[in-house]
């Protein structure tokens, strides 16, 4: 063959491709949707075309099974026969061995397909026809006879009044010419009509680039609605080379012809071919017998009415304009795309050295009459990021392809291993780089594997558990935070730690000591380890110990990360996150010494100057930051590296805060130079075995920079989960909650809790009304506060007349419109725990008193004092219901665990207070409660764990769960949902606590 009809072929080998994973796809879909016309209609097509465009090369062995199969659709798409589990089968293996001939169609003849032409002939039958033929029966005209028509396409054809045509194209003047390949024009064909076959020679011409007068002639037989002169004007063909036959001559051929009917039993299909056989030596293609453009010889038996010749002038009454393009894609060569990619890439690092140029120019008095290459470069800037963009889209696909074939890898394993188990997809159209798609099949494939096999019970377990007895399998893809992250999920029996830990300790992969320290999260990592398996029995399904950890090998090379969620007899959750593209990212650029690096910025959460507002503090042997009441670890880029450390307590440098999957952590490097998009480049070989670096670039000014991989610098230097939990346990204890301190005209300070605080206003003293012996103030855009004076409702010395501005401090949380009067607002501060004095001066609405910046300070009850004044007594919606309960508060912080004591000690029958979810779950063992109330971050087991655990606890599923959090947001909402909790509320108000309660144990009866 020439170079020219191996490209030709080789697009044959792309699009027939195409049109089979379609048809796969499209084939398990109709087991489900037996009756789906638009289906039916959509897999006769995917089948007729790899037939049509088959035939056209002359390979005869994938034409022939093609076109048993579309016979047997063609029965299904008319309603004459249904679909079956068997006959699905069938067609599924008739796939597989299409796409073996058609991956090798040079050696397609060498592959056996006899066993399924065989059943699916079977599955036809063929009916006289309407009169017995005569020794003089019709035939057809000689330029027909180099095509396998198909009666059931003509017989639709006649019926619905169509034309059938002929058109004899020329390879280089009808189709090269106007910028198509001949299977482009095939497509145009289809897209007007219905393709019935094609025939061409290619033993004419001894190949595709010979001169025209060695033209390649290609035939299409084909039935359409429109006339000729249309045809000929949209095809922008000579009248010669268009041939219609009269509707008589297809009529009375077609009354000879027996019509194609179900058999009337279905023979048992072969089974699904799993592994083709391997070709043969190369066979030569045999070409069907030629076409051309002379005039077709006088047919030995001429048709009754033979066909007229249209009017010389009627193909020319219509402008022969140029055709235009049908296609809107264009197949470009992956080497082609790469090339492109790295070209943008040099153009990005030439932008770079040029913004560095026209910046020193532009501040430099010694360029002048260079202010326009500022501007200049400016614009090249915009159209390199454009370009870089482009290019980038160029080589993103969406994902559907790659979740498409796993339907038929759920429905195979579900008959080999009987299990009922329905697929799920979502994002199909999420994009993805071509590079990720190919790297992320096979560790999906075996993901998809593993939750049919290991997670999905069978059957008749699953109903004994109280589930429905299809299992349920769920792969989705979604855009977040510049990451694309991929989900396999299940809902099948879950992972339990235990079975896990024992067959870690069974193949001597951790020992008994090690195990016993090991949290959940912690067990459900063994699964990577290699060698590590939990089935019974090997099979070829699983059992060899060998996957997971590829798994996530394969996952970390392609620069993303594996975590892990599951619920004993819920169900488990992979969840894979990857960046969008491998090629040129955003990154900051940061200095250590006299070196540079670069970080990327899809890590980044922001960038913290440590200060005495945040200073670096060591708790345990281990460097942390406090940033807005939560410790996070901080490592020194320096040290980790082996550099001179240069940073002082005067000169500390920068912290990067970094967030890496679910973990967050700060990076502290020495100076900041500047944000760059920077090309990925491959490591050298002396650097590709370290764990600190994911790449290597090269900056505006020339030098080079290593790209650091921030979860190489980050493996087993972070606390562990358990001990940064221990840390965050010890730093609490040492400082606990922020306040607010404040004086109101006496000597006393006083100090109020700031999560309490909604909003502080400062107002004129002028604009406060006194109605009925109360203080009022009227808001334009809200309702009327009452306010409250400290000296009325506690025994502290009286304040002299308010001045002429005040504070206001509005609480939030509070059912009623108050608002408390203060005169001076002195700081905001931290409170020790141990700090408080709770016995020395005890009354309503306080809650103790510290000695705060050398201060004696009183911690104001603030709800206490809204009781005071009568706007929250005991809600009389709850006093008779809450009064017999018995209630299991867990919560970590010593203020809201006395908030909580006040605000329900006296409406309920029991309440128990626990510092966390563990204790929470230790007396949950052992005493009955009505309800429990949690909060949601704590040290050794948060709320949204605990409740997990009582939701697969089959005592204690059933106990209303109502969350306490400070944090008010959708992320907490719909992790609060998920993990079974009843209701969820906010710290920290009373009256709604209380009605909360109602209104959970009103669900629960």
């Amino acid at each position: 063959m020439s170079t020219e009809e191996n490209e030709m072929l080789g697009l044959f080998v792309q699009e027939a491709s195409e049109h089979l994973e379609t048809l796969e796809t499209d084939l398990v879909a109709l087991e489900s949707r037996p009756s789906d016309a638009e289906l039916l209609n959509r897999l006769f097509r995917a089948i007729h075309s790899v037939k049509g465009t088959a035939g056209f090369f002359g390979l005869t062995a994938i034409t022939d099974l093609a076109h048993v199969m579309e016979s047997v659709m063609a029965l299904l798409r008319d309603g004459r026969m249904h679909a079956t589990p068997d006959l699905i089968n069938l067609f599924l293996s008739g796939t597989d061995k299409l796409k073996a001939m058609v991956a090798a169609p040079e050696q397609s003849t060498s592959i056996d397909t006899s066993a399924e032409r065989t059943a699916l002939h079977a599955l036809l039958t063929t009916e006289p026809p309407a009169r017995p033929a005569k020794n003089d029966a019709p035939t057809l005209p000689l330029y027909l006879s180099a095509f396998r028509i198909d009666p059931e396409l003509v017989r639709d054809a006649v019926r619905h009044g169509h034309n059938i045509y002929v058109i004899q194209v020329r390879l280089h003047a009808d189709i090269e010419a106007h910028g198509q390949t001949i299977l482009d024009y095939l497509r145009e064909v289809e897209s007007l009509g219905t393709l019935i076959d094609t025939a061409t020679d290619l033993s004419e011409v001894s190949g595709l680039s010979d001169e025209l007068s060695a033209e390649l002639i290609c035939s299409v037989l084909f039935t359409t609605a429109m006339e000729p002169d249309l045809l000929l004007a949209a095809f922008n063909l000579p009248e010669s080379q268009l041939i219609q036959t009269p509707e008589k001559v297809f009529h009375d051929w077609l009354l000879t012809q027996p019509v194609l009917a179900p058999a009337p039993s279905v023979a048992t299909p072969p089974p699904a071919l799993s592994h083709p056989p391997a070709p043969a030596a190369s066979t030569a293609l045999t070409p069907p017998p030629p076409a051309t453009l002379a005039p077709p010889p006088a047919p030995a038996h001429p048709p009754a009415h033979p066909p007229e010749p249209a009017p010389s002038g009627t193909a020319q009454a219509i402008p022969t304009a140029p055709r235009a393009k049908t296609e809107e894609t264009v197949r470009i060569s992956v080497s082609l795309l790469d090339a492109l990619m790295n070209l943008a890439g040099e153009m990005v690092l030439g932008r770079n050295q040029l913004l560095r140029i026209a910046a020193s120019s532009r501040d430099s008095a010694a360029h002048p009459g260079q202010e326009g290459l500022a501007g200049i470069v400016q614009g090249i800037s915009g159209i390199t990021s454009d370009l870089q963009r482009t290019i980038m889209r160029a080589r993103l696909q969406p994902v559907g392809g790659l979740f498409g074939k796993f339907n038929r890898i759920i429905r195979d394993l579900g008959q080999k291993l009987g299990k009922d188990i329905h697929l799920e997809t979502v994002g199909d159209d999420v994009e993805l780089d071509r590079a990720l798609i190919e790297g992320l099949s096979d560790p999906l494939t075996h993901l998809i594997r593993n939750s049919a096999d290991h997670g999905i019970e069978p059957g008749e377990e699953r109903k004994r558990a109280g589930k429905s007895p299809t299992g349920h399998v769920r792969i989705s893809a979604a855009h977040l935070a510049g990451r694309v992250q991929i989900e396999v999920r299940d809902d099948g029996h879950g992972l339990n730690p235990a079975k896990l830990k024992a067959k870690a300790i069974e193949k001597g992969l951790i020992t008994p000591e090690q195990s016993a320290r090991l949290s959940d999260p912690e067990a459900w990592q063994l699964i990577f380890a290699p060698g590590f398996s939990t089935a019974a029995v090997v099979s070829d399904v699983s059992g060899r110990g060998v996957g997971m950890d590829v798994v996530k090998t394969n996952i970390e090379r392609l620069g993303g990360r594996v975590e892990i969620s599951s619920v004993l007899g819920q169900g488990t959750a992979i969840i894979i996150r990857l960046p969008l593209t491998l090629a040129i990212i955003p990154a900051l650029i940061v200095g250590c010494g006299t070196r540079r690096f670069a970080v990327p910025q899809l890590n980044l959460d922001e960038i913290v100057r440590p200060g005495p507002d945040r200073p670096l503090e060591n708790f345990g042997g281990s460097r942390i930051i406090r940033l807005r009441e939560e410790l996070l670890p901080v490592l020194n880029l320096s040290t980790l590296l082996g550099l001179p450390d240069h940073a002082t307590a005067d000169n500390p440098g920068y912290v990067l805060m970094l967030k890496l999957d679910d973990r967050r952590f700060g990076l502290q490097v020495e100076e900041i130079n500047d944000t760059e998009e920077i090309v990925v480049k491959p490591l050298g070989r002396h650097l590709q075995n370290t764990s600190f670096y994911s790449g290597a670039t090269l900056l505006g000014q020339g030098e080079i920079a290593l790209i650091l991989d921030l979860a190489g610098l980050a493996h087993g230097r972070l606390p562990a989960e358990t001990h940064a939990r221990q840390l965050t346990q010890e730093a609490t204890a040492a400082d606990t909650e922020r306040v607010l301190l404040f004086r109101d005209g006496t000597p006393e300070t006083f100090a109020l809790h700031i999560a309490n605080i909604g909003r502080i206003e400062r107002i004129a003293s002028s604009r406060i009304e006194r109605i009925g012996g109360h203080d009022y103030l009227r808001q334009k855009n809200g309702p009327t506060l009452r306010l409250l004076r400290i000296q009325d409702q506690l025994p502290v010395t009286p304040a002299g007349p308010l001045p002429e501005e005040i504070h206001i401090i509005v609480p939030r949380l509070v059912h009623h419109p108050i608002a408390l009067v203060v005169e001076t607002i002195l700081d905001a501060t931290d409170l020790p725990t141990a700090a408080l004095d709770r016995t020395s001066l005890a009354a309503p609405g306080i809650l103790g008193t510290a000695s705060l910046q050398q201060r004696l300070t009183i911690l104001l009850d603030l709800y206490g004092l809204v009781r005071l004044v009568g706007l929250d007594a005991s809600p009389t919606l709850a006093a008779t219901s809450l009064s017999s309960l018995r209630i299991l508060v867990a919560e970590d912080t010593a203020f809201f665990r006395e908030a909580v004591r006040r605000g329900l000690g006296d409406l309920v029958g029991t309440l128990d207070i626990v510092n966390d979810g563990e204790e929470a779950w230790q007396r949950l063992q052992t005493t009955s409660y009505d309800v429990l109330i949690t909060d949601l971050e704590m040290p050794r087991l948060n709320g949204f764990e605990l409740t997990i655990r009582i939701r697969a606890d089959a005592r204690l599923k059933t106990l209303p769960v109502i969350s306490l959090s400070a944090r008010d947001n959708e992320e907490f909402h719909t992790r609060a949902t998920q993990a079974g909790i009843t209701h969820y509320e906010t710290k920290l108000d009373r009256e709604r606590l209380c009605k909360a309660l109602t209104r959970v144990l009103s669900l629960a009866v």
